[in-house]
């Protein structure tokens, strides 16, 4: 062999070897890059799951956040709803004293109080305008004790033993506070239903 044909053999094997080189590179770059892909979108996918996620749980925060405020909403609205009735009612028992019915009115609540004391000398607590209604009823019924016009009231009395140890408090106002306790829970099903 000559030594133009051993450099051309040289130079076709270098040239082989290289193209081998650059193929086998090509070869380990496409590998590479087909695994940093994949790797690439496994991250996304798994990323994207979080932020799916975290919005999804977000989200559900945010909506029950807001029941939350329109159940507290309703509640205030259905509060105020009820507390505008008895607001109500009350200035309409305001002036009872005004209906005809009345007398008959405070000899039930006199007669009411009585049941729950022992009749004895008592103390009768009125409002200055039940003054003769109050004493002509004690009279009727035999009773002994002094009558107080020192309260304030639409109606009704209070009623106590001589030392003020039992106190019987049956005015309108104390009534009406009864009821608003009492019946609540009756009244919220008539108007909602619940």
């Amino acid at each position: 062999m000559t030594y133009d044909t051993l450099i051309k053999t040289m130079e076709a094997s270098a040239h082989e070897k290289i193209h081998d080189l650059i193929a086998a590179a090509q070869q380990d770059a496409e590998e590479i890059t087909s695994e940093a892909n994949a790797q690439a979108e496994r991250m996304i996918r798994t990323h994207l799951d979080a932020a799916r996620k975290s919005a999804a749980i977000e989200k559900n925060k945010k909506l029950y956040a807001q029941k939350e405020e329109v159940k507290a909403a309703l509640i205030r609205q259905k509060e105020a709803i009820y507390e505008a009735a008895f607001e109500e009612a009350g200035k309409k028992l305001n002036g009872i004293r005004n209906n005809h019915a009345y007398p008959a009115l405070f000899e039930k609540l006199l007669d009411e109080a009585l049941l729950e004391i022992e009749p004895q000398e008592l103390r009768f607590h009125i409002d200055k305008p039940d003054e003769a209604l109050c004493t002509r009823l004690i009279q009727d019924r035999h009773l002994k004790g002094p009558i107080f016009t020192d309260i304030a009231t639409s109606g009704g009395l209070v009623v106590a033993t001589a030392d003020e140890q039992i106190v019987i408090f049956n005015t309108i106002e104390s009534r009406l506070e009864k009821a608003h306790e009492r019946l609540k829970k009756e009244i919220y099903s008539v108007l909602y239903g619940e």
